[in-house]
This record gives structure tokens, sequence and C-alpha cells, in this order.
């Protein structure tokens, strides 16, 4: 699938909401976020990935593939050692609902890329303490 730079401009316009024990945060592409980064120092982690299992290549799913995709995940994740935070990608305008995600802690950009292409995610949202959150796409 070709990713379009509509696409793309949905994917960076979209609020990713983390759920942390203290607050939702949310996390915008190209945006810092210092509540944030204070939220990761407070867990000793540098970096995060927001990811999500559903609608595979932006190709809408049912509910009921979309969570058992999403459960996959989580289960290999978590048996991978990650912290995983629930998490979900909104669209501000709501047109399209909102997708379950997960945000792991200590995940790197290239692992995030990696594990987004294993569940055949066009993109993540990846985020560094003290930088800007970032989309990184996971096909060519």
């Amino acid at each position: 699938m070709t990713i379009t730079p509509e696409l793309i401009a949905a994917y960076k316009s979209t609020d990713f909401e983390v759920q942390t024990p203290e607050a939702n945060i949310v996390l915008r592409a190209d945006q810092t976020n210092p509540e944030f980064d204070k939220f990761l120092q407070s867990r000793d982690a540098a970096t995060s990935v927001v990811i999500t299992a559903w609608n595979p290549w932006s190709e809408p799913r049912s509910r009921e593939e979309n969570e058992e995709a999403q459960r996959i995940m989580e289960d290999q994740m978590r048996n991978a050692g990650f912290v995983l935070l629930p998490a979900a990608g909104v669209d501000p305008t709501g047109d399209w609902e909102p997708e379950q995600s997960f945000c792991a802690l200590g995940m790197t950009e290239e692992e995030g890329i990696l594990w987004g292409t294993r569940f055949q995610q066009n993109a993540v949202i990846t985020h560094e303490k003290g930088r800007a959150s970032k989309l990184c796409l996971c096909q060519p």
C-alpha cells in the first residue's frame, strides 16, 4: 500500500492519548511534551513508542479482528519485556473511531518500526525525552 500525503497528514493530526497512572497525556507528531518527558524520567525511560495493531495497512477491520490483533500484539510485547500503558489514537475531528493502542516504555524508534511492520502498520509515533514526538513510517 502506498502511504499518501493525505494519510500522513491524518496521522500527524491525530492525538495520541497515553494513560499514565497520574494523568492522560496527549502526544502529537512534531511537538514536544515536557509533561510526558517528566513521566518518562520518573520511570527511568528515555524513549517510548505508541503503536497499535488495529486496521493493518490502514484497511478497516471489524472490532473483533482489531481487538484480537491488539491482544496478540500485547502478549508478544509483554513477553519481550516491554512495559505497556494503554493509549489511543484519536481523530480530533471525530471522523473515525479511536484506535486502541499501547505506549511501550523504553522502546526505541528502530524497535518501534520493526514492531509496526510486524503488525502491518504504516507508522508509529516515537518519543525521545527532550525531543518532539515523531511520526515514523514502517514501510518505504
